[in-house]
């Protein structure tokens, strides 16, 4: 994929209210099914956490995090960091 398809894909979805609906879902199910998986993979190495556990840690961390470091971690697909708009936004349903 090249970048220029994925920023026509990221200004398609921002200027859209329901593909930002659908991303966010889109999202939101992967957040939690990586959080299942890495919950289990947890009790094999003697440290076990719940799914919930980790959610709550990562939204914890990301709310320490600046736009700019969150911008860095996105790899700058969505939009330049001193834009001051945020064309997508997700929130992990606790």
């Amino acid at each position: 994929m090249s970048q220029e398809k994925l920023q026509a894909f990221a200004e398609a979805v921002s200027k859209s209210e329901e593909l930002q609906q659908q991303y966010n879902s889109i999202l939101v199910e992967s957040t939690k099914l990586t959080a299942e998986k890495l919950a289990k993979l947890s009790e094999s190495t003697g440290t076990p956490f719940t799914a919930e556990e980790y959610l709550n840690s990562v939204a914890e961390s990301s709310e320490e995090m600046s736009t700019e470091q969150l911008h860095s971690v996105a790899g700058g697909v969505f939009g330049e960091p001193n834009a001051g708009k945020r064309p997508m936004q997700s929130k992990v349903c606790r």
